[in-house]
């Protein structure tokens, strides 16, 4: 995964920076260094973007589960 593949699956989850930071448990500004380039993509950061997007597909539908950041 790349800087820019980073920004599509955020982007496809509709989460802001500041939402997938807050899921991931980092700052708002990592996660805009990540997709800007300015921080290496680590290979934890992938795992948690792909448990992050399994909870967040319907499983049997396969679409988007409407969930915000409270």
């Amino acid at each position: 995964m790349n800087k820019e593949e980073l920004t599509q699956r955020r982007i496809a989850l509709g989460l802001s920076q500041k939402e997938l930071a807050e899921l991931l448990g980092v700052s708002r500004a990592l996660a805009c260094h990540w997709e800007k380039g300015e921080r290496p993509l680590r290979k934890m950061l992938f795992m948690s973007l792909e448990v992050l997007e399994a909870q967040m597909i319907c499983p049997s539908c396969k679409q988007l589960i409407k969930r915000r950041v409270a």
